[in-house]
């Protein structure tokens, strides 16, 4: 089934934010303590940017992501990049490489703007998901201890080609 991918909307919040929660959930039973819990009002200022979408198949929504354009933990690397963040896929939808075609949907998006590098975090507590980005072409280039959130990630990069 085809994907759809359009720009979450300030009353989309509250979808994302269930999202993002059950994700987060399954994390935290795989030993990943990486996202918190996340609140519809955050997640609302976060819509502003334009840079989450929702994902669907067909008219039903199955996971989430945000690219954007901006993220200070690589500062210190080559600016041509988009970040992805928050890509979460709901429970029922596993095993069906949503994943893999939402970082193909995000190449694409890098590519069509010039864009060099996709870039993206991964918590270094869940080694299986830092496997997983590494299998998608993902190269691990620096590990980040982020202070304010007492947690420790792989800074991973996919040349856009």
């Amino acid at each position: 089934m085809t994907l759809n991918f359009n720009n979450a909307k300030p009353e989309d919040a509250q979808l994302v934010t269930d999202i993002l929660n059950q994700a987060a959930e399954f994390k935290r039973q795989h030993g990943d303590n990486g996202w918190g819990v996340f609140k519809s009002e955050s997640i609302s200022k976060m819509l502003a940017t334009g840079e989450t979408y929702i994902v669907s198949q067909g008219k039903q929504p199955v996971a989430t992501l945000s690219l954007e354009s901006k993220d200070s933990a690589w500062d210190e690397f080559d600016p041509s990049a988009l970040y992805v963040h928050r890509l979460a896929v709901i429970h029922s939808a596993h095993g069906q490489d949503l994943g893999k075609k939402m970082i193909i949907w995000a190449e694409g998006q890098a590519k069509r703007n010039d864009i060099k590098y996709l870039r993206l975090d991964c918590s270094t507590d869940n080694p299986a998901l830092c496997n997983y980005y590494e299998q998608q072409g993902f190269t691990k280039v620096a590990q980040k201890y982020f202070e304010d959130f007492n947690y420790t990630a792989n800074l991973y990069q996919k040349p856009i080609l």
